[in-house]
C-alpha cells in the first residue's frame, strides 16, 4: 500500500469547514422559517374559517328574520280587514289579497288579469271611469263609493281608496283598497225611510 503523502491534502480546510457549517446553518433556517410560515399560514386559515363560520350563522339568522318579517307581512297583506289590489294604469287588477277575492266571491287566480272595471255595477261604470280619469290626471287620493258586482252576480255598495305609485322606471301602479258598506248603506237608507216616513 501506499502511503499518502499529503494526508492535509484530504483534510478540509477552514474555509470548506465554514462553507460547510454555513451552509447547514442556512438549511435548518430555512427548515426552521419554513415550518414557522406553515404555522402562519394554517393560523391564517383556522382565523378565515372561523369569520366564515360567524357570517354563515349570520347570515342564517338574517334569513330567518327575514322569514319571519315575510310571514308577517303576508298575513297582514292577505288578511287584511279591507279587500287590497294592484292594478295597472289601465285598470287592470296584477296583485289581490284574500280579503278581496272573499269580498268578490272569486278565487285570487281568477281576479287577476281582470279589468277592475267589470266588477263595477253597470249603473255605476261613469262614476267609476270619471274617478279614475280624475286619479289618473290629478294623482290626488279621493274615496270613492260606488255599486259593484260579486262573482255571483250580487250587488254590493264599496268604500274604494286608490292611490298611485311610481316605480324606479316611472312605471304607474295603482293601490285600490276596497271595503264593503252594504250594512251601512242598508241603515242609512232605514234611517232615511223612518225620518221622512
Amino acid at each position: 500500500m501506499k502511503a499518502i503523502s499529503n494526508p492535509e491534502a484530504l483534510q478540509p480546510t477552514l474555509r470548506e469547514k465554514a462553507e460547510y457549517l454555513f451552509f447547514k446553518k442556512v438549511q435548518l433556517q430555512k427548515k426552521e422559517n419554513s415550518l414557522e410560515m406553515i404555522q402562519k399560514v394554517l393560523q391564517e386559515l383556522c382565523i378565515h374559517q372561523i369569520e366564515l363560520e360567524i357570517q354563515n350563522e349570520e347570515l342564517l339568522q338574517s334569513k330567518e328574520e327575514l322569514y319571519i318579517v315575510k310571514e308577517r307581512y303576508f298575513d297582514l297583506y292577505e288578511h287584511a280587514p279591507v279587500g287590497y289590489c294592484t292594478l295597472s294604469e289601465e285598470g287592470k287588477i296584477l296583485q289581490a289579497n284574500l280579503t278581496m277575492a272573499t269580498l268578490l266571491v272569486l278565487p285570487k287566480g281568477k281576479l287577476l288579469g281582470r279589468s277592475i272595471t267589470t266588477f263595477i255595477a253597470r249603473e255605476n261604470q261613469d262614476t267609476w271611469y270619471l274617478y279614475f280619469q280624475k286619479l289618473l290626471k290629478t294623482h290626488k287620493t279621493e274615496p270613492c263609493e260606488l255599486q259593484m258586482t260579486k262573482g255571483d252576480d250580487t250587488l254590493f255598495w264599496a268604500h274604494l281608496n286608490v292611490s298611485i305609485q311610481h316605480d324606479v322606471h316611472g312605471v304607474v301602479t295603482l293601490h285600490l283598497t276596497l271595503g264593503d258598506i252594504s250594512s251601512q248603506k242598508e241603515a242609512q237608507k232605514i234611517g232615511s225611510d223612518v225620518f221622512n216616513g
